[in-house]
C-alpha cells in the first residue's frame, strides 16, 4: 500500500507541476505587469545620470508605434535615504506628542513645546496610569528605548538634531549611478532589447565588446541587461549591495539558523525524556511558531535585491528549521528499539503528539494574532492622537515564504513517516484543511498589505521542495522497511538448538537477579530454542554503502530479513535510486546545460505570447518609481521627484494626504531641489503634480527663501531620477484638456 502511495504521489505531483506551470504561463499572458515591458541594466556607467541618454539608446529597439515610456536612474545614496527615513520617523513620533503645527526647525519653539508637554503629562513619555500602564513603563518601554522605540519627547528631538546634521553632511556627497530601469511602450520593445543585449558569462567577465553589435554598446561599454522584478518587489535600499556581501550575509544567517536548530533539539530531547511526548509535541509546535520570528529578525541583516529573493531565502531557512525539528529530530533522539513501541517516549506516540498539536495549536496561535491584538487593544487606546492610533490598527504583515513552509512541513512529515505509521495521512489531511481555512480567514480579516512577488517563490517551492518531499518519501520508506522489526536481534547461520525450557536463579551480568524483588525472582522461561545474536539494524551498523537499503546490508552470517521483506526492500531500495536519479536529472540536468550554455551565450527566452497591449493603456500597472516600504507604515515613502510624471505611475494613493507628505525629499530639503514648500492637499484631480493650480505659487515661495543655502546647480543629482515620456496620444489629450480649461475660464 505504501509503495502504491509513493507511485501515486509521484504521478500526482508531476501532473500538478505540469498543470501549474501551464497555468503560470497562461496567467502571465492574462495578467500583464510592468516587468513584461521593462529591462534592468545592472552595470551602468557610474556617471550616466541623464535619463534622456538612456531613452535615446534604448529607442533603437523600438519600432513604429513604440517608444521608451519611462526611465529610472537609481543612485547609491542608501545611507542618505535610510537616515532621512529615521528622521521622518522620529519627527512623526514627536509631532504626535506636541502640537502638530510646531516648527521643528525652530529649536527654541520645539523645546518649549516639549517642556509644556512634560509639565502637563508628568513625564516626557506619557503612559496612562493603572496596572497596564505600570507594566508598560517598567517592563516594556525601557527595552524598546534601546532600539529607539517609544522614546520620550526630549530624546526624540535630540535624535532628530543629530540626524539632521548627519543628513546635511550626506547631502553634500557625490553619488554615482547604481542601476537603470527602462520601460517600453510595448512588450515587443522589451523582448527585442533583451534578445539583442543578451550576453554569456564569459563575455560579461571579459568585457568582450564583440559579443554584440556596435550599436548595442552604451558609451562603448557592454551592458548587462535582464528582465526586472515587479516595481513593488524591488528592494530599493539594497540595490547597490554587491553579490559577495549578500552571499556572506546569507551564509552567516544560515549558520545561526543551524545553531537555533541545535538549541531547539536539545530542549525537545530533555522535554520528551522528562514530561513525555505530548508536551514535547507542544514544545515542537511552539518552536515552529516562535523561532521563525527570530529568523525574520536575522533577515534584517541579509540584504537582497528583490523581495522574491528575500522571501526565498527566508523560506529556505524556516523550512530547514521546521523540517529538521518536526520530522528528523524525533527519529534521531529516539532509540532504535523504541521505534515501534507504545510507550510515551517511543517514536510513534511522539509523532502522534506533534501532529495533534499541529491540528489545534498552530491554527490557534495564528488566529490569536497576539501581537496585532496587543497593538490594537493595549497600545492604540493609549495613543496621543488619531493618527498615532490608526497606525496601530494596521493588518498583520505576513511573509509568503513562511506560509509556504507550514504547508511543505506537513507534507514532509507525512511522507517521512508514512511507511512507519500510515495514520499520518489522515492527520495531514486534517491539518492542511484547517490551515487552508485559517489562512483564508486571515487573508481577509487579519493580514495586511504584502508586496507583489511574482511566481518565483511558488516555482521554487514546486520545483525543489515538493521534489525533496518525494525523495524523502522514497528514501526513508526504503530504510524503514529495511530496519524492521527494530529489535536488533538477528538469526544466526547453523545456530544451535535446544535452549527451550525453564531456568532458575538467572542473573544479569552485574549479578542482579532477573525480576529482582518479585515472587518469580530469578525464574526465566525460554519458549524458542534456536539461538539468536545481537546485531545492529540501524544504518550506522550496516556494512558497506547503505544506499540503496536492500538485503545486502545485513552483513555476513547475521540476518533479520524475512522472505517478503527481502522482496519489498529490493523493490523499494532501487525505486528510491530511480526516484533520486530522475529528480537530480530534472533539477540539475537542464540547469547544468543552461549554465554551460550561459558561459558562452545568452539564454533569454520570452515566455508566452505578446498581448499587444500598450503600457500606457493598462491602468492597472505602474512604473519603477523609487520608494521605500517599512513595516508599521501604511504607505511607502517616495525618494525621487515626481512633479512631472503621471501620478498613476506611482502605484498607490492616500486620499487623506498628498504625495509630498510621503516624499523623503522634503524632510530636509536641499537647495538643489526644485522646491522646498510642500503641497498639503491631495493632487489626484490632475494628471501631474505640476498641473495642480497652486503649483506655481508653491515653487515661487520655495525659491524666495531657501535659508542661507548656496545658489547654483549641483553637478550630480542627489536623489534617484524617474522620468516619464508620455505617448503622442497622451500629449494630445493633455493639450485638449488644457484648451477646454482655458475656454471654461
Amino acid at each position: 500500500t505504501n509503495y502504491a502511495t509513493l507511485l501515486f504521489a509521484l504521478i500526482w505531483i508531476s501532473l500538478v507541476s505540469l498543470y501549474l506551470r501551464a497555468r503560470g504561463v497562461r496567467f502571465d499572458e492574462d495578467k500583464i505587469t510592468t516587468s513584461d515591458y521593462s529591462v534592468h541594466v545592472k552595470n551602468p556607467p557610474p556617471d550616466a545620470y541623464d535619463p534622456d541618454e538612456w531613452r535615446d539608446f534604448f529607442s533603437q529597439f523600438t519600432t513604429d508605434g513604440d517608444q521608451v515610456t519611462c526611465v529610472t536612474v537609481t543612485l547609491n545614496n542608501e545611507e542618505l535615504l535610510r537616515n532621512t527615513f529615521y528622521y521622518r520617523n522620529f519627527r512623526g513620533q514627536l509631532l504626535r506628542k506636541i502640537p502638530a503645527d510646531t516648527d521643528v526647525d525652530d529649536e527654541a519653539a520645539t523645546r518649549a513645546a516639549i517642556a509644556k508637554y512634560t509639565e502637563e503629562n508628568g513625564s516626557s513619555y506619557y503612559i496612562q496610569s493603572g496596572c497596564i500602564g505600570w507594566v508598560l513603563r517598567t517592563l516594556v518601554v525601557p527595552p524598546l528605548n534601546i532600539f529607539n522605540m517609544m522614546l520620550p519627547a526630549d530624546k526624540l528631538y535630540d535624535k532628530m538634531l543629530q540626524l539632521k546634521l548627519k543628513i546635511k553632511e550626506l547631502q553634500e556627497k557625490e553619488y554615482q549611478v547604481s542601476k537603470i530601469f527602462v520601460t517600453f511602450e510595448t512588450e515587443e520593445g522589451q523582448r527585442t532589447a533583451l534578445s539583442a543585449l543578451q550576453l554569456g558569462r564569459f563575455d560579461i567577465m571579459s568585457k568582450n565588446k564583440k559579443a554584440v553589435a556596435p550599436s548595442c554598446l552604451f558609451r562603448r561599454q557592454l551592458l548587462h541587461v535582464v528582465q526586472p522584478a515587479e516595481p513593488n518587489a524591488v528592494r530599493w535600499l539594497d540595490l547597490d549591495v554587491p553579490p559577495q556581501t549578500i552571499l556572506i550575509r546569507r551564509f552567516l544567517t544560515f549558520l545561526i539558523t543551524i545553531v537555533l536548530i541545535a538549541i531547539a533539539t536539545v530542549c525537545i530531547f530533555y522535554a520528551r525524556r522528562g514530561v513525555g511526548p505530548f508536551f514535547s509535541g507542544i514544545l515542537t509546535t511552539a518552536f515552529n511558531s516562535t523561532i521563525p520570528q527570530v529568523i525574520k529578525i536575522l533577515m534584517w541583516f541579509e540584504p537582497q535585491h528583490t523581495e522574491g529573493a528575500f522571501q526565498t531565502s527566508l523560506y529556505l531557512k524556516i523550512t530547514l528549521f521546521r523540517w529538521v525539528l518536526t520530522a528528523i529530530v524525533p527519529q534521531i533522539i529516539t532509540p532504535h528499539t523504541s521505534t515501534l513501541g507504545s510507550a510515551s517516549s517511543d517514536l510513534i506516540p511522539t509523532i502522534r503528539g506533534i501532529l495533534v498539536s499541529e491540528c489545534w495549536l498552530t491554527p490557534l496561535l495564528r488566529l490569536s494574532d497576539y501581537m496585532t491584538n496587543f497593538n490594537k487593544h493595549v497600545i492604540a487606546p493609549r495613543a496621543q492622537n488619531q493618527e498615532e492610533m490608526i497606525l496601530w490598527f494596521q493588518g498583520t504583515f505576513y511573509n509568503l515564504g513562511e506560509r509556504y513552509t507550514d504547508l511543505t512541513k506537513i507534507l514532509f512529515v507525512v511522507f517521512f513517516y508514512s511507511a512507519l505509521c500510515p495514520f499520518v495521512f489522515v492527520f495531514g489531511f486534517i491539518i492542511l484543511t484547517v490551515q487552508y481555512a485559517v489562512d483564508r480567514f486571515s487573508l481577509f480579516r487579519l493580514w495586511g498589505w504584502n508586496p507583489v512577488l511574482g511566481a518565483d517563490l511558488a516555482q521554487f517551492s514546486r520545483k525543489y521542495m515538493f521534489l525533496a518531499c518525494l525523495a524523502a518519501f522514497a528514501i526513508v520508506s526504503s530504510y524503514i522497511f529495511a530496519q524492521f522489526p527494530y529489535d536488533n536481534i538477528c538469526d544466526v547461520e547453523n545456530a544451535p538448538d535446544g535452549f527451550a525450557g525453564n531456568y532458575t536463579n538467572v542473573t544479569f551480568a552485574n549479578g542482579e537477579p532477573v525480576y529482582g524483588g518479585k515472587p518469580n525472582e530469578g525464574d526465566v522461561t525460554v519458549s524458542q530454542g534456536t539461538a539468536v545474536a545481537f546485531c545492529s539494524q540501524t544504518r550506522s551498523g550496516w556494512t558497506g554503502w547503505s544506499f540503496p537499503a536492500t538485503e545486502r546490508v545485513q552483513g555476513d552470517g547475521l540476518t533479520w530479513f524475512t522472505d517478503s521483506q527481502e522482496l519489498i526492500t529490493y523493490v523499494y531500495g532501487w525505486t528510491a535510486v530511480a526516484v533520486v536519479a530522475v529528480i537530480v536529472v530534472y533539477l540539475f540536468g537542464r540547469s547544468a546545460v543552461d549554465l554551460a550554455k550561459s558561459i558562452f551565450t545568452g539564454v533569454y527566452q520570452p515566455e508566452g505570447d505578446s498581448q499587444n497591449i500598450d503600457f500606457s493603456c493598462n491602468m492597472e500597472i505602474f512604473g519603477y518609481v523609487p520608494q521605500l516600504k517599512f513595516g508599521g507604515h501604511p504607505f511607502p515613502y517616495l525618494c525621487c521627484d515626481i512633479d512631472n510624471i503621471d501620478q498613476d505611475l506611482v502605484g498607490w494613493n492616500d486620499a487623506s494626504h498628498s504625495y509630498d507628505y510621503y516624499n523623503l525629499l522634503f524632510e530636509i530639503p536641499h537647495w538643489s531641489l526644485g522646491r522646498k514648500k510642500t503641497i498639503d492637499v491631495n493632487t489626484r484631480g490632475v494628471a501631474r503634480i505640476a498641473d495642480y493650480e497652486g503649483y506655481a505659487g508653491v515653487v515661487a515661495a520655495s525659491k524666495e527663501n531657501f535659508g542661507d543655502a548656496p545658489r547654483g546647480e549641483r553637478k550630480t543629482p542627489l536623489y534617484s531620477i524617474f522620468k516619464h515620456y508620455p505617448t503622442k496620444w497622451q500629449v494630445e489629450l493633455a493639450k485638449q484638456a488644457r484648451e477646454k480649461k482655458e475656454q471654461a475660464l
